[in-house]
């Protein structure tokens, strides 16, 4: 049996989109070809696309960019390298090394990206695929075509019920951006509606307390943070039973889910595309 671990993104356009709006999306980056640069020599691209089929299936590109104009230091010496030694290196710039081919599936139904974050030596951070996505998609060619694109790293489940189980809440901060609009529940149908009456494109709540036991959030207010742990975050300062600061954010907390396979009757992207569509509908629970 073989594992890998996988994240998720929330990608949200504003109005008018549909599923189809969100593969065109997909599309235009995919043809941009940009490179973008992730953290410190580090860059990384939309290296592959297959919009067939329900699902749409791809890679994200991660090497390392090497700048050959920078300095070198020449081990045998112990000193920088000299022009004669540089004159020696011969790096086309085409080529990149340490390149990674990161694999991801994205559901257009539910706007959600789930990618492999971690399999042996394969890596890419949820902040890292975040960053990506958001460098390509502020192109201005792309930002005039959809709008400015919201997108947000799904925080672990658990890491709101930790921030309302705080044995003293005394801060609560809710920062919500409109969720899409197509296949919401009650509570965030409420939310986007009033957003939308009053032309809001962010919304931000805090709530603090000096009360002995702290804050006591209602279910108003609960509703609006499990809205905002997928379109936005939520944070919360307080104290344990011995009085010790705690402070956690849904931002902290990416939801990880580890996948198990058998390679021997199923390849890894179909693994991933079965636990994609899975983890979507577990988000919608």
């Amino acid at each position: 049996m073989r594992q890998f671990r996988v994240a998720v993104l929330n990608i949200v356009m504003p109005l008018p989109h549909s599923p189809g709006r969100y593969v065109e999306l997909l599309q235009a980056a995919y043809r941009q070809r940009r490179i973008v640069s992730l953290r410190g020599d580090y860059a990384g691209m939309l290296g592959a696309l297959d919009t067939q089929g329900e699902v749409i299936s791809g890679q994200f590109y991660k090497f390392f960019n090497l700048n050959v104009d920078s300095s070198w230091f020449n081990l045998s010496n112990q000193q920088e390298a000299e022009p004669g030694d540089l004159a020696q290196i011969r790096v086309p710039p085409h080529l990149k090394p340490h390149h990674l081919a990161i694999s991801f599936v994205f559901v257009p139904q539910r706007h959600r990206l789930i990618f492999v974050t971690r399999d042996g030596h394969e890596s890419l951070s949820s902040g890292m695929a975040k960053s990506l996505l958001d460098s390509l998609f502020s192109d201005v060619e792309l930002t005039q075509l959809f709008g400015e694109i919201e997108i947000t790293i799904e925080p672990s489940r658990e890491q709101l019920r930790r921030i309302f189980a705080m044995p003293r809440l005394k801060k609560l901060s809710i920062e919500v951006s409109p969720p899409n609009p197509d296949d919401l529940d009650e509570a965030e149908r409420d939310v986007l509606d009033r957003m939308s009456e009053e032309r809001a494109q962010r919304m931000s709540v805090e709530l603090m307390s000096k009360h002995p036991r702290g804050l006591q959030p209602d279910e108003k207010h609960k509703l609006l943070a499990k809205v905002a742990q997928s379109n936005g975050k939520v944070s919360g300062h307080g104290e344990d039973e011995t009085g010790n600061v705690i402070t956690l954010s849904t931002a902290d907390h990416p939801l990880i889910k580890v996948v198990t396979y058998d390679p021997n009757i199923q390849t890894r992207n179909h693994a991933l595309s079965v636990e994609a569509q899975a983890l979507v509908q577990a988000l919608r629970d």
